[in-house]
């Protein structure tokens, strides 16, 4: 794992391939930062990565269009550094392509020629240590579509190598330095022209052949191997050059698959195919045809067969006999999907997982991803801590399950993957999985969490230095821990355990996430968590109309079948091109379409397409029908199911049969709702998995709430209910998790709605959990109405014994009665007053009455101006649909646009090619008339001579 140093390091390799030549270097420009060069001040310099043979390369941001790039700077203004320059710039900017490094422009510094680069952030390949076949293929593969592209444009590298191999951060591959290619002359090589070459002395030196100039004083140096010289001289890198290239003749793209032969040689077995003992004297003799390239036979054990028969057709001395870039890839392309998939006979097995997620074991059928599994393998490497997030529907599970897991085992490392989701515990989830794994009581490692986060990271730890091998702990459809469960401990405390587990990069744990982007704001409630998840955050983009191409063809070509015509493709892709959340639903068509195929000419084919409804309607039609085959009754049941299944939120729930079966105690309801449950699971609606004694189910996919009409209709028919219900299920869950605390229990508003539904008759719906819980929560209602009313009970019995006191002290104390009559003069007093003050508060009463009135007019008014609001914000929405059209309108001419805009700039692309070729003809046209003129002044020279003579 790479410091930020090594990070600048490999950062520098990629942009500093200036030249291999042993010599001093030039002297240079420097540029400080803040500098600003191209032709508008377009780049500014912020600090300089490293020094070349050729130059200085700094690391400069592109104030127009805001990015980082890389500015290669000639030191020293020389003709032949000048000249390679070019030769890089022209031969690289020509080849436009994914795998080849970006030039955005070439331009002239205070005199000095520069190169803008795209920046890149990686590391260079290396061939020293040994891989697993797979992943060498993959990354060869990825040479082979560069060279691909640039043979396709007249352009070799000649110079490929490890050095020149770039591995991105984000896992992506590039090949570098075109400094030495050159585009490819139109004399190939040719049959009837005779192949100069050496032979071997008997002193074990190499003569020249007779079309080469002749031998050097055996006094003098050989020249070196690899320099860059002119045209037709030797250049490259010695182990990975060609025969004909040693030769110095004509080249075309087959001598770069030489190279190509090499470097997967050495990445598989991690030495070269002559091996490590590789001298000059060994290359010229291999192009002198005097020592052979090893044969399928003698390669390394490490190498498969099958890549060893392509290696050996790479390694053919006549270039004539190797394959080209496209056929070598497309070979190798076939030995990925080979030892991906396993051996699949044809029409046996299903390549489309349907509604499901692609597993493990389904690798080879997953296509589309290739980039991103990259990238998100890559971030695992540098941090410990990763999430994929994506919209609903996008193959989150399918990427890490079917892509990132495969990848890890193809790495050669050690990997161990265990797989996790929060579901309505999550707490316990993760203790009984790391007990599982640890060997420790789950209620211990439940204490753990909620008290010492870092003991299960420890335990955890110790548990891979134990095995040797790197964990991998996968937490998928995390939103669970947001939708499902609303204890803030239990939260806090679950995703600080996840920090203690991926708190190092160094470490062998490695903690991936997956999450539905609408819910990754839920997240920052824990403000270090938010922090650490946003290290090693990776968007998971839709697919676009041509990334769905291939994991709709390539799985039905993998077992040898076919769409019926291309037409057809194309037919589902347009159905699918404004649709969120396709990926599933495609899946689902084409497994749909695999079960109707003709079997014979192994086509899946329009007319069941057609038969289905299409795209929109295979989703509804399959679970329609499966509703049409339960009748009535099963309706009932499935609808009782489905909206046990479902959030308020429109996400998925987890739920036990036993919770959904045990709700009712007549026998015969449970055994229709075990029997819907058996027939929605065969159907693909519902997944169901077995969980120690008992067994869980839920929706297959969310696209399943959204894409069917009838369950969203039921959805909102019970809207109130499905949100009562599961707020039920949150306070029934704090109540058994703390020990059915009476405190738990439901008081005043909420449980007067619960009272409600009850009075509804929809409690019996309940499981016993539920039913338990509202029962004790009455009861204690019941407990708090009885107590109050003994309260008021005996309050009226200490007022009457208060009464009997006062008589008894009227008729015991005589003496009092003269001063009560007093008191009483005094209270006749007191009363003309409170007689006063009552006339007063009758004015009082009605001015306030006089209000009222005033107050009951202002309310009609009131009425009167909500009902003129209502009205208006009807006008309103009608507004806002009629808007929502035209925007829909408007969307569709955006569209159109887009398509014409994309049109003009392949035309534009078409018109840059031809105007680049009319200059390189306008280029060589003036080489031509600058020999006629040369050859002309020699002509004018030769005859004044001989005039001269003559006279």
């Amino acid at each position: 794992m790479a410091t930020v140093a090594a990070k600048r390091a490999m950062t520098t390799r990629a942009h500093t391939d200036l030249g291999d030549e042993a010599e001093t270097h030039p002297r240079v420009h420097e540029l400080l930062p803040g500098t600003t060069l191209g032709q508008y001040g377009q780049y500014e310099v912020i600090r300089a990565l490293g020094r070349g043979g050729m130059g200085v390369v700094y690391l400069a941001r592109d104030l127009r269009l805001g990015r980082r790039v890389a500015i290669k700077l000639l030191g020293e203004v020389r003709d032949e550094y000048a000249d390679r320059m070019m030769v890089e710039a022209k031969a690289t900017a020509q080849c436009r392509h994914e795998n080849i490094v970006v030039i955005y422009e070439v331009g002239e510094h205070e005199g000095a020629p520069f190169l803008a680069l795209e920046y890149l952030e990686g590391k260079a390949l290396s061939a020293k240590h040994p891989r697993p076949p797979e992943r060498a293929v993959e990354v060869l593969v990825e040479v082979l579509r560069a060279l691909e592209t640039a043979h396709g444009m007249q352009i070799v590298h000649r110079d490929l190598k490890p050095d020149n191999v770039f591995l991105t951060e984000q896992g992506g591959v590039k090949v570098l330095d075109f400094g030495i290619a050159k585009a490819i002359r139109r004399r190939r090589l040719s049959p009837d022209r005779p192949t100069a070459i050496p032979a071997i002395r008997d002193d074990g030196t190499v003569a020249p052949p007779s079309s080469v100039p002749p031998p050097r004083d055996p006094s003098m140096p050989p020249p070196a191997l690899g320099q860059h010289t002119r045209d037709g001289h030797v250049v490259g890198t010695p182990p990975y050059m060609s025969p004909e290239q040693v030769r110095g003749e004509a080249l075309d793209g087959r001598s770069d698959i030489w190279a190509a032969g090499i470097l997967l040689y050495e990445l598989i077995v991690g030495q070269h195919p002559l091996g490590e003992s590789f001298s000059s004297n060994l290359l010229l003799a291999v192009a002198a045809n005097a020592v052979r390239m090893p044969t399928v036979d003698e390669m390394d054990d490490a190498v498969p067969k099958s890549i060893a028969s392509w290696l050996e057709r790479c390694w053919r001395i006549d270039a004539r006999d190797r394959p080209d870039a496209k056929t070598l890839r497309e070979g190798l392309e076939a030995f990925l999907s080979r030892s991906r998939s396993g051996d699949h006979p044809a029409g046996d097995t299903s390549p489309y997982p349907g509604l499901s997620n692609f597993e493990e074991r389904q690798a080879g059928f997953f296509f589309g991803r290739s980039s991103d599994v990259r990238r998100v393998v890559a971030r695992l490497r540098e941090h410990p801590l990763v999430t994929v997030a994506g919209p609903s529907g996008v193959g989150k599970s399918s990427l890490v399950h079917a892509g990132v897991v495969p990848a890890l085992a193809r790495s050669g490392e050690a990997w161990e993957t265990w797989l996790l989701r929060p579901g309505r515990d999550p707490v316990r989830a993760l203790a009984a999985l790391v007990g599982e794994r640890c060997g420790a009581e789950t209620d211990a490692v439940m204490a753990e969490i909620m008290e010492q986060p870092g003991t299960v990271a420890a335990r955890l730890r110790e548990r891979a230095r134990r095995s040797g091998s790197q964990v991998l702990l996968f937490v998928d459809q995390f939103e669970e821990l947001y939708t499902q469960h609303t204890d803030a401990a239990a939260r806090r405390a679950y995703v600080h355990t996840l920090m203690a587990i991926a708190d190092d990069v160094t470490a062998p744990l490695r903690v991936l996430t997956s999450i539905r982007s609408d819910f990754v704001d839920r997240m920052a409630e824990d403000e270090r968590w938010m922090a650490r998840v946003t290290e090693g955050l990776s968007f998971l983009a839709p697919l676009d109309r041509d990334g769905l191409r291939e994991p709709l063809v390539g799985p039905a070509e993998l077992v040898d079948h076919r769409f019926e015509s291309d037409a057809l493709v194309d037919e589902i892709l347009d159905a699918l091109a404004d649709t969120r959340g396709a990926l599933p639903l495609l899946q689902f068509v084409a497994a749909e379409l695999w079960d109707q195929r003709d079997t014979e000419r192994q086509l899946l084919t329009r007319a069941a397409y057609e038969a289905m409804g299409g795209v929109e309607g295979a989703l509804a039609t399959h679970a329609d029908s499966v509703l049409a085959d339960l009748g009535p009754s099963g309706e009932r049941d499935v609808r009782r199911i489905l909206l046990r299944l479902v959030t308020p939120e429109r996400t998925r729930a987890i739920e036990t049969v036993r919770s959904i079966v045990d709700e009712t105690a007549d026998v015969d309801v449970r055994l229709r709702l075990q029997s819907a449950i058996e027939r929605l699971v065969k159907a693909r609606l519902l997944v169901a998995n077995t969980v120690g004694d008992d067994t869980t189910i839920e929706i297959v996919h969310e696209s399943l709430i959204t894409r069917w009409p009838r369950l969203a209709r039921w959805l909102d028919e019970e809207k109130e209910w499905v949100a009562f219900r599961h707020e039920l299920r949150r306070a029934a869950d704090r109540w058994a998790n703390r020990n059915e605390a009476p405190g738990m229990l439901w008081i005043g508003d909420a449980l007067e709605e619960a009272a409600r539904w009850r009075q509804r008759g929809h409690l019996h719906q309940l499981p016993e959990t539920l039913r338990r819980f509202l029962d004790a929560s009455f009861e204690q209602d019941d407990r708090a109405r009885r107590a109050k009313t003994r309260t008021r009970w005996i309050a009226s019995v200490v007022a009457a014994l208060v009464a009997i006191g006062a008589v008894f002290a009227l008729v015991v104390i005589n003496g009092a009665e003269r001063r009560a009559r007093e008191e009483a003069e005094r209270a006749r007093d007191e009363a003309e007053r409170a007689l006063s003050a009552e006339a007063r508060a009758s004015e009082a009463a009605a001015r306030a009455t006089t209000e009222a009135r005033q107050r009951a007019e202002a309310e009609a008014e009131a009425r009167s101006a909500f009902a003129e609001a209502e009205t208006a914000n009807r006008e309103v929405v009608q507004r806002d649909e009629d808007l929502q059209a035209a925007n829909t309108r408007l969307q569709g001419a955006l569209r159109r646009m887009e398509e014409e805009a994309q049109r003009a700039r392949a035309a534009r692309s078409t018109a840059e090619r031809e105007a680049t070729r009319a200059q390189m003809a306008e280029v060589e046209l003036r080489r031509l008339l600058d020999e006629r003129e040369d050859r002309l002044r020699r002509l004018e020279s030769r005859l004044q001579k001989i005039s001269t003579e003559l006279r």
